[in-house]
């Protein structure tokens, strides 16, 4: 009876030690292994890894592999920069020469002026050592030439010719050319045609291209580079004094399609057109040439007429616009359009989008001369944002005033800088300056 329990002992005790040697050898391989993984991590072999009985990956994922590869690529390559557009030659040629001029070669390049108030002389039609010191005194940038310094065709483009031989930068040379009463070369340089109104009132377009196409042809050969026409004004007031049969008629849609037809055919001939009278003087019934004229127009009655042909001819891209000088009593008072902000920067360049070069009409007429200064009506029309002040009935007072302007803040150089970049823009894309 008392072997029995001495055998049930050892029996526990053999079982005991088994458990504790299989324990210590399980802890040694799990040792083991941890110390090969490891290991193998440090060679960098793809070698799973065990934790906690989850097994865990060290080989790259594919997202991972391809973000490696991208950021190598990226840190290799050099830096790419936006890529610009090329500077239109033109422009750049414009820059340069701007930068080159004085304030007062600029100023005057922003006035159009005649022969004869250029020399002081009445008729001027040669051109001689006057002309040149004349030219040195008051470097304009355009001349406007009429009858009375018209003879002859050789005697016109010798004058021409001779001039801008005097000229630091070859000038705008122009002219009313618009046919039938109002053309200062007719029978001369170019041929006889009727009234604008007539074809208009044919609805004749092949016609007036081909007009405008032998008007271009005859200019150019006698040395003219920019002709003021045609007329977009809409005829709505039968009264009309001052354009009647110059317009093609009452329907905006007719004029505007006319005036686009003279436009691409003067401008395909390599002659500047210039579209007159913004913003449409059909409805006035007076002459602003004589004294101050008014059309009672609201800015919607000339969306809905006057401006359709206009903003015909910026589509087309007309190289300029003329403002007239009439007034719009329910909308500037009795300020001169092309003196007033509202229309000539907030109708015609903001609202029309035109940023083309823009002219007065002459302020040698009445309806500024009767109420302004040379100089003062020069100052507002560039503050309006004109580009050009045609024919001051004083030169040099017109310079010296918007000189004054800008030494005395009024205007800012920067402002005088924008239309004579816009003006000799244009003389280089119309090859005046080769």
């Amino acid at each position: 009876m008392s072997k029995a329990p001495k055998k049930k002992k050892s029996r526990k005790q053999s079982e005991l030690a088994f458990r504790i040697v299989l324990s210590v050898l399980l802890g040694l391989i799990v040792v083991a292994m941890s110390i090969i993984v490891i290991y193998a991590l440090k060679l960098g072999m793809n070698v799973p890894a065990v934790s906690e009985g989850i097994v865990v990956s060290t080989e790259p994922s594919q997202s991972d592999s391809e973000e490696k590869q991208s950021s190598t690529q990226e840190s290799s390559e050099e830096p790419s920069e936006e890529p610009t557009e090329p500077k239109d030659p033109e422009l750049e040629k414009a820059e340069a020469l701007l930068a080159t001029l004085t304030l007062e070669e600029k100023v005057y390049q922003m006035i159009f002026a005649t022969p004869d108030s250029l020399e002081g002389i009445v008729g001027v039609s040669t051109a001689d050592e006057h002309t040149r010191q004349s030219l040195e005194q008051h470097p304009v940038g355009g001349l406007v030439y009429f009858s009375r310094n018209i003879r002859s065709a050789s005697q016109i483009t010798e004058l021409i010719t001779q001039t801008q031989t005097y000229s630091k930068i070859p000038l705008f040379i122009g002219v009313d050319e618009e046919g039938g009463n109002v053309a200062r070369l007719a029978g001369i340089v170019t041929e006889y045609y009727s009234p604008m109104g007539q074809y208009g009132a044919e609805e004749d377009y092949e016609r007036v291209a081909e007009i405008g196409t032998e008007m271009a042809a005859d200019l150019l050969s006698a040395g003219f580079n920019l002709d003021f026409a045609p007329v977009g004004d809409v005829i709505s007031n039968d009264g009309n004094s001052e354009i009647g049969s110059r317009s093609f008629g009452s329907d905006p849609i007719l004029v505007a399609q006319m005036a686009r037809t003279m436009i691409e055919a003067l401008q395909e001939g390599g002659v500047c057109a210039c579209i007159k009278h913004f913003p449409g003087m059909g409805s006035t019934s007076s002459d602003s040439h004589y004294g101050r004229s008014n059309s009672e127009r609201t800015l919607q009655e000339l969306r809905e007429t006057d401006l359709i042909p206009f903003e015909s001819a910026v589509e087309a891209g007309v190289g300029m616009v003329m403002v007239s000088h009439m007034t719009l009593s329910n909308v500037t008072g009795e300020t001169p359009c092309d003196l007033s902000y509202e229309i000539v920067t907030g109708l015609l360049r903001e609202e029309l989008g035109y940023d083309g070069v823009v002219i007065t009409d002459s302020h040698e007429m009445a309806s500024v001369t009767d109420y302004y200064g040379c100089g003062e009506a020069a100052v507002l029309a560039i503050q309006a944002g004109c580009d050009v002040v045609l024919m001051p009935a004083d030169l040099a007072s017109a310079a010296e005033g918007i000189m004054q302007a800008v030494e005395d803040g009024t205007l800012t150089e920067e402002r005088i800088n924008e239309s004579v970049l816009r003006l000799l823009l244009l003389k280089y894309e119309l090859g005046i300056i080769s």
